[in-house]
């Protein structure tokens, strides 16, 4: 079976087998119907975690249509902050004005002395 059609058959197999129609699936697998529909007809593809999660659900069907559930994804590493300047800027080269505050939003002005 072509992978690019694996999914949507899958999912069909699955509505049919368990006699539930895309509303009830998607609500199995919280997500909008409409998503669900994307899905069963190819439209786009399920990411990894919701493929995880329709595998907690439906895992034999979905194993004998052909599908493997998705492995762990990768340990992502922590975020590193890059330093914009090449040393550290401190005390009185650092000013921070507010200019504008809002409900919704702060304006800032930042002046660096570099030199």
């Amino acid at each position: 079976m072509d992978s690019s059609d694996a999914v949507p058959k899958a999912l069909s197999v699955v509505l049919s087998r368990y006699g539930i129609n895309q509303s009830q699936a998607a609500r199995q697998l919280d997500i909008p119907r409409q998503s669900f529909s994307t899905y069963l007809h190819g439209k786009t593809r399920p990411s990894r975690h919701l493929l995880a999660k329709a595998f907690s659900l439906w895992g034999p069907v979905l194993e004998e249509c052909g599908l493997s559930q998705p492995s762990e994804s990768p340990a992502s590493a922590s975020p590193v902050q890059m330093s914009l300047f090449s040393e550290d800027l401190q005390g009185s080269r650092v000013a921070v004005r507010v200019e504008s505050k809002s409900v919704s939003q702060v304006e800032l002005a930042i002046t660096i002395k570099v030199a």
